[in-house]
Protein backbone atom coordinates (compact mmCIF):
# COMPACT_ATOMS: atom_id res chain seq x y z
CA UNK A 1 0.00 0.00 0.00
CA UNK A 2 1.23 3.03 -0.58
CA UNK A 3 1.85 6.09 1.65
CA UNK A 4 0.86 8.98 -0.72
CA UNK A 5 -3.27 8.45 -0.47
CA UNK A 6 -4.12 11.85 1.05
CA UNK A 7 -2.32 13.47 -1.92
CA UNK A 8 -3.68 10.81 -5.03
CA UNK A 9 -5.81 12.10 -7.55
CA UNK A 10 -9.43 11.93 -6.59
CA UNK A 11 -9.05 12.30 -3.21
CA UNK A 12 -11.37 14.71 -1.67
CA UNK A 13 -9.91 17.40 0.48
CA UNK A 14 -11.66 17.73 3.74
CA UNK A 15 -12.47 21.47 4.96
CA UNK A 16 -10.08 23.05 7.31
CA UNK A 17 -12.59 22.81 9.86
CA UNK A 18 -12.92 19.33 8.99
CA UNK A 19 -13.54 17.39 12.74
CA UNK A 20 -10.99 14.38 12.57
CA UNK A 21 -11.98 11.08 12.83
CA UNK A 22 -9.08 10.61 15.43
CA UNK A 23 -11.18 12.21 18.00
CA UNK A 24 -12.93 9.65 18.31
CA UNK A 25 -10.49 6.86 18.40
CA UNK A 26 -8.22 7.70 22.09
CA UNK A 27 -5.75 5.37 23.73
CA UNK A 28 -7.50 2.75 24.95
CA UNK A 29 -6.78 3.52 28.21
CA UNK A 30 -9.58 6.54 27.57
CA UNK A 31 -13.06 5.26 27.27
CA UNK A 32 -14.57 9.45 26.91
CA UNK A 33 -15.30 8.93 24.00
CA UNK A 34 -18.07 6.66 22.35
CA UNK A 35 -19.65 4.98 19.72
CA UNK A 36 -22.33 7.80 19.36
CA UNK A 37 -19.60 10.54 19.24
CA UNK A 38 -17.80 8.68 16.28
CA UNK A 39 -20.51 8.25 14.44
CA UNK A 40 -21.41 11.85 14.74
CA UNK A 41 -18.00 12.79 13.55
CA UNK A 42 -18.05 10.10 10.15
CA UNK A 43 -21.65 11.99 8.99
CA UNK A 44 -20.32 15.08 9.53
CA UNK A 45 -17.68 14.31 7.37
CA UNK A 46 -20.15 12.80 4.58
CA UNK A 47 -21.33 15.72 5.03
CA UNK A 48 -18.48 17.88 3.91
CA UNK A 49 -17.83 15.92 1.21
CA UNK A 50 -21.15 16.83 -0.31
CA UNK A 51 -22.84 13.28 0.54
CA UNK A 52 -26.77 13.32 2.05
CA UNK A 53 -27.57 11.81 5.45
CA UNK A 54 -31.01 10.07 5.34
CA UNK A 55 -31.60 8.14 7.96
CA UNK A 56 -29.78 9.46 11.75
CA UNK A 57 -29.74 7.57 14.81
CA UNK A 58 -29.80 8.96 18.57
CA UNK A 59 -29.33 12.54 18.34
CA UNK A 60 -30.18 12.99 15.60
CA UNK A 61 -33.65 12.96 13.28
CA UNK A 62 -35.57 11.29 10.84
CA UNK A 63 -35.74 14.04 7.55
CA UNK A 64 -37.46 14.79 4.47
CA UNK A 65 -34.60 14.71 2.41
CA UNK A 66 -35.93 10.96 1.53
CA UNK A 67 -38.89 12.42 -0.12
CA UNK A 68 -36.75 14.93 -2.24
CA UNK A 69 -34.80 12.41 -3.70
CA UNK A 70 -34.61 12.75 -7.96
CA UNK A 71 -34.65 8.98 -9.17
CA UNK A 72 -35.82 10.36 -12.87
CA UNK A 73 -33.02 11.36 -15.52
CA UNK A 74 -29.57 10.35 -13.87
CA UNK A 75 -26.90 10.12 -16.58
CA UNK A 76 -24.87 7.60 -14.56
CA UNK A 77 -25.84 4.15 -16.11
CA UNK A 78 -25.49 2.45 -12.87
CA UNK A 79 -26.95 4.76 -10.60
CA UNK A 80 -29.93 4.54 -13.05
CA UNK A 81 -30.03 0.88 -13.23
CA UNK A 82 -30.03 0.62 -9.37
CA UNK A 83 -32.97 3.04 -8.97
CA UNK A 84 -34.63 1.16 -11.66
CA UNK A 85 -34.11 -1.82 -9.16
CA UNK A 86 -35.11 -0.23 -6.62
CA UNK A 87 -38.82 0.19 -8.14
CA UNK A 88 -38.69 -3.69 -8.43
CA UNK A 89 -38.90 -4.94 -4.84
CA UNK A 90 -39.82 -8.36 -5.50
CA UNK A 91 -37.89 -9.12 -8.02
CA UNK A 92 -35.10 -7.48 -6.57
CA UNK A 93 -35.64 -9.09 -3.35
CA UNK A 94 -35.64 -12.73 -5.26
CA UNK A 95 -32.64 -12.44 -7.22
CA UNK A 96 -30.92 -11.42 -4.25
CA UNK A 97 -32.44 -14.33 -2.16
CA UNK A 98 -30.62 -16.70 -4.51
CA UNK A 99 -27.42 -15.63 -2.84
CA UNK A 100 -28.66 -15.97 0.94
CA UNK A 101 -25.74 -18.81 1.52
CA UNK A 102 -22.76 -16.43 0.37
CA UNK A 103 -24.44 -13.98 2.30
CA UNK A 104 -24.40 -16.44 5.56
CA UNK A 105 -21.17 -17.03 4.61
CA UNK A 106 -19.89 -13.04 4.32
CA UNK A 107 -21.57 -12.32 8.06
CA UNK A 108 -19.63 -15.20 9.25
CA UNK A 109 -16.43 -14.09 8.18
CA UNK A 110 -17.47 -11.02 9.17
CA UNK A 111 -16.87 -12.07 12.65
CA UNK A 112 -18.55 -8.37 14.45
CA UNK A 113 -17.72 -7.75 17.57
CA UNK A 114 -19.79 -5.51 20.06
CA UNK A 115 -19.37 -1.49 19.98
CA UNK A 116 -18.03 -1.85 16.34
CA UNK A 117 -18.67 0.72 13.29
CA UNK A 118 -19.72 -1.15 10.70
CA UNK A 119 -19.77 0.75 6.55
CA UNK A 120 -22.05 -1.53 4.66
CA UNK A 121 -20.59 -0.21 1.34
CA UNK A 122 -23.18 0.27 -1.77
CA UNK A 123 -26.15 -0.99 1.09
CA UNK A 124 -28.75 -1.11 -1.88
CA UNK A 125 -32.50 -1.49 0.42
CA UNK A 126 -30.18 -2.47 3.38
CA UNK A 127 -30.63 -5.92 3.07
CA UNK A 128 -27.94 -6.53 5.59
CA UNK A 129 -28.39 -4.33 7.98
CA UNK A 130 -30.34 -6.27 10.78
CA UNK A 131 -27.72 -8.76 10.21
CA UNK A 132 -25.23 -6.09 10.75
CA UNK A 133 -26.94 -4.56 13.64
CA UNK A 134 -27.36 -7.77 15.12
CA UNK A 135 -23.65 -8.40 15.34
CA UNK A 136 -22.39 -5.07 16.56
CA UNK A 137 -24.83 -5.09 19.60
CA UNK A 138 -26.81 -1.58 20.91
CA UNK A 139 -23.50 -0.26 21.26
CA UNK A 140 -22.10 -0.79 17.74
CA UNK A 141 -22.98 1.39 14.57
CA UNK A 142 -23.59 0.93 11.33
CA UNK A 143 -23.76 2.88 8.39
CA UNK A 144 -25.07 2.23 4.97
CA UNK A 145 -24.01 3.92 2.01
CA UNK A 146 -25.40 4.07 -1.72
CA UNK A 147 -25.00 6.05 -4.53
CA UNK A 148 -28.72 4.87 -5.87
CA UNK A 149 -31.44 7.65 -4.99
CA UNK A 150 -33.81 5.02 -5.31
CA UNK A 151 -31.88 2.12 -3.07
CA UNK A 152 -30.85 4.49 -0.33
CA UNK A 153 -34.57 5.92 -0.18
CA UNK A 154 -35.57 2.17 0.03
CA UNK A 155 -32.55 1.82 2.97
CA UNK A 156 -33.50 5.10 5.04
CA UNK A 157 -37.53 4.35 5.04
CA UNK A 158 -36.55 0.47 6.61
CA UNK A 159 -34.34 2.25 9.59
CA UNK A 160 -37.23 4.29 10.01
CA UNK A 161 -40.09 1.64 9.92
CA UNK A 162 -37.70 -0.12 12.38
CA UNK A 163 -36.88 2.31 14.74
CA UNK A 164 -33.38 1.23 14.35
CA UNK A 165 -31.22 4.36 16.28
CA UNK A 166 -27.99 2.89 15.47
CA UNK A 167 -28.45 3.06 11.75
CA UNK A 168 -27.34 5.61 9.52
CA UNK A 169 -28.12 5.76 5.46
CA UNK A 170 -26.34 8.08 3.29
CA UNK A 171 -26.65 9.10 0.14
CA UNK A 172 -23.20 9.72 -1.30
CA UNK A 173 -19.80 8.33 -4.01
CA UNK A 174 -17.54 6.22 -2.69
CA UNK A 175 -15.34 7.30 -5.64
CA UNK A 176 -15.50 10.72 -3.84
CA UNK A 177 -15.30 9.22 0.15
CA UNK A 178 -16.10 5.88 2.31
CA UNK A 179 -15.93 8.79 5.58
CA UNK A 180 -13.19 9.85 7.38
CA UNK A 181 -9.67 8.35 7.25
CA UNK A 182 -9.15 5.51 10.20
CA UNK A 183 -12.97 5.57 10.63
CA UNK A 184 -14.88 2.13 10.16
CA UNK A 185 -13.70 -1.41 12.10
CA UNK A 186 -14.83 -3.11 9.64
CA UNK A 187 -16.36 -2.03 5.84
CA UNK A 188 -18.51 -4.76 4.05
CA UNK A 189 -19.62 -4.85 0.55
CA UNK A 190 -21.85 -7.85 -1.05
CA UNK A 191 -21.86 -8.53 -4.83
CA UNK A 192 -20.83 -4.36 -6.01
CA UNK A 193 -17.52 -3.65 -6.15
CA UNK A 194 -17.44 -5.95 -9.70
CA UNK A 195 -20.35 -2.99 -10.83
CA UNK A 196 -18.74 0.38 -10.02
CA UNK A 197 -16.64 2.07 -12.95
CA UNK A 198 -13.70 3.33 -10.72
CA UNK A 199 -13.58 -0.31 -8.60
CA UNK A 200 -9.69 1.02 -7.80
CA UNK A 201 -10.50 4.26 -6.16
CA UNK A 202 -13.02 2.91 -3.99
CA UNK A 203 -10.76 0.14 -2.72
CA UNK A 204 -8.70 2.24 -1.88
CA UNK A 205 -11.40 5.13 0.25
CA UNK A 206 -12.08 1.90 2.02
CA UNK A 207 -8.56 1.47 2.85
CA UNK A 208 -8.21 5.13 3.96
CA UNK A 209 -11.40 4.68 5.82
CA UNK A 210 -10.51 1.57 8.14
CA UNK A 211 -8.69 1.62 11.65
CA UNK A 212 -5.49 0.10 12.03
CA UNK A 213 -6.44 -3.77 11.94
CA UNK A 214 -9.75 -3.09 10.24
CA UNK A 215 -11.16 -5.49 7.78
CA UNK A 216 -13.02 -5.57 4.13
CA UNK A 217 -14.87 -7.92 3.92
CA UNK A 218 -15.86 -8.62 0.23
CA UNK A 219 -18.50 -10.45 -1.60
CA UNK A 220 -18.15 -10.14 -5.28
CA UNK A 221 -18.53 -11.55 -8.83
CA UNK A 222 -15.46 -12.20 -11.49
CA UNK A 223 -15.13 -13.92 -14.38
CA UNK A 224 -15.04 -17.62 -14.40
CA UNK A 225 -11.70 -18.91 -13.46
CA UNK A 226 -11.82 -22.28 -13.28
CA UNK A 227 -12.44 -25.03 -16.06
CA UNK A 228 -14.15 -25.59 -19.32
CA UNK A 229 -17.10 -23.00 -18.47
CA UNK A 230 -14.75 -20.13 -19.15
CA UNK A 231 -15.32 -20.55 -22.56
CA UNK A 232 -18.80 -18.57 -21.68
CA UNK A 233 -17.31 -15.89 -20.11
CA UNK A 234 -18.10 -13.13 -23.31
CA UNK A 235 -22.06 -14.19 -23.20
CA UNK A 236 -21.68 -14.21 -18.88
CA UNK A 237 -20.10 -10.97 -18.64
CA UNK A 238 -22.39 -9.21 -21.38
CA UNK A 239 -25.37 -10.67 -19.48
CA UNK A 240 -23.99 -9.19 -16.03
CA UNK A 241 -22.99 -5.94 -17.57
CA UNK A 242 -26.66 -5.55 -18.55
CA UNK A 243 -28.37 -6.20 -15.77
CA UNK A 244 -26.14 -4.92 -12.71
CA UNK A 245 -23.69 -2.93 -14.68
CA UNK A 246 -21.06 -5.42 -14.46
CA UNK A 247 -17.85 -3.48 -15.26
CA UNK A 248 -16.01 -5.53 -18.02
CA UNK A 249 -12.30 -6.20 -17.84
CA UNK A 250 -11.82 -4.70 -14.11
CA UNK A 251 -10.62 -7.99 -11.50
CA UNK A 252 -11.50 -6.46 -8.04
CA UNK A 253 -9.81 -9.26 -6.17
CA UNK A 254 -6.93 -8.38 -8.25
CA UNK A 255 -7.44 -4.54 -7.04
CA UNK A 256 -7.80 -5.76 -3.70
CA UNK A 257 -4.59 -7.19 -3.64
CA UNK A 258 -2.55 -4.42 -4.76
CA UNK A 259 -4.12 -1.84 -1.92
CA UNK A 260 -4.56 -4.17 1.01
CA UNK A 261 -1.41 -5.33 3.64
CA UNK A 262 -3.24 -8.48 3.34
CA UNK A 263 -5.64 -10.86 1.70
CA UNK A 264 -7.32 -14.09 2.66
CA UNK A 265 -9.84 -15.72 0.12
CA UNK A 266 -12.34 -17.44 2.54
CA UNK A 267 -14.06 -19.32 -0.50
CA UNK A 268 -14.50 -19.29 -3.78
CA UNK A 269 -17.93 -20.00 -5.98
CA UNK A 270 -19.26 -21.65 -9.09
CA UNK A 271 -16.03 -22.31 -10.48
CA UNK A 272 -14.38 -18.95 -9.59
CA UNK A 273 -17.42 -16.82 -10.43
CA UNK A 274 -17.85 -15.31 -6.83
CA UNK A 275 -15.22 -14.87 -4.40
CA UNK A 276 -15.77 -14.14 -0.29
CA UNK A 277 -12.38 -12.40 0.61
CA UNK A 278 -11.24 -10.59 4.22
CA UNK A 279 -8.56 -7.60 3.36
CA UNK A 280 -6.77 -6.30 6.19
CA UNK A 281 -5.15 -3.17 7.01
CA UNK A 282 -1.99 -3.49 9.41
CA UNK A 283 -1.94 -1.72 12.64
Amino acid sequence: MNDDSATRPGKVSRSDDYESSDECRPDQESDVIGTDDCADVILDSFDATGATVLSEGTDRTYTDAVDELDVDGDPDRGRGLYDWWSGKERLYDGVMGLAEPLREDTFEALSLESDEIVLDLACGPGTNFERLRDGVGPDGAVIGLDYSPGMARQAAELVDEQGWSNVTVVLGDATNTCGPDQAFDVIVTTFALHTMADANTVIENAYDALAPDGRFVVLDSRPITDGPARIVNPIYERLIAWTVNHQRGQDTRSLLEETFDSIDVVETYDAGAGYLAVATKDA
